[in-house]
């Protein structure tokens, strides 16, 4: 780099309080002091209190909001965090982060599972609700009573909550 230009450019933060984190992360100071209260981050604090993250408590925080996101419970995130601090050898923390990692990998397995058919039940819910394109009749049951998408929720599950039949009062 220049160093003419390296001169004028604005240094890099070092800390971040912790409604910037939040912002920043598309989340809330609650969660984030909540993951705290659990073990899960540890910000340096000042004299005064005030929480200050640094670029690694910031990263760290945001891979526990999208393993918590996942589906990932706080145990077994908590558990990852604690794994070589609660080992006496490399080879006692390698083994556990290890297990870990392969319960977390099946978890992310089954999760994608989950997510390659709700895919396909969308894909199939779309190719019926577009015959549905140009019709002139009511969206009802006796609005169209041969509607193909409302027959085809059998194909297409995902298609029940939009033709559910309202009981009659």
């Amino acid at each position: 780099m220049d160093p003419l230009k390296e001169r004028h450019m604005t240094p890099r933060r070092q800390h971040w309080k912790i409604g910037e984190v939040a912002e920043q992360l598309g989340t809330t100071t609650r969660t984030l002091r909540f993951y705290e209260e659990q073990g899960l981050l540890r910000p340096a604090r000042t004299d005064r209190g005030t929480r200050l993250y640094s670029d690694r408590d910031r990263q760290r925080a945001r891979l526990i909001l999208e393993l918590a996101g996942l589906g990932i419970s706080l145990e077994e995130i908590r558990a990852l965090v604690a794994a070589r601090e609660a080992s006496g050898t490399g080879d006692e923390a390698g083994h556990k982060v290890h297990d870990l990692l392969g319960r977390l990998h099946g978890e992310a397995a089954a999760l994608k599972a989950r997510c390659e058919a709700l895919m396909g039940e969308i894909e199939a819910a779309d190719r019926l609700v577009r015959r549905c394109y140009d019709c002139p009749r009511p969206p009802t049951a006796t609005g169209c009573p041969e509607c193909p998408a409302r027959k085809g929720q059998e194909d297409a599950e995902l298609l029940k909550l939009v033709w559910q039949e309202q009981a009659d009062p």
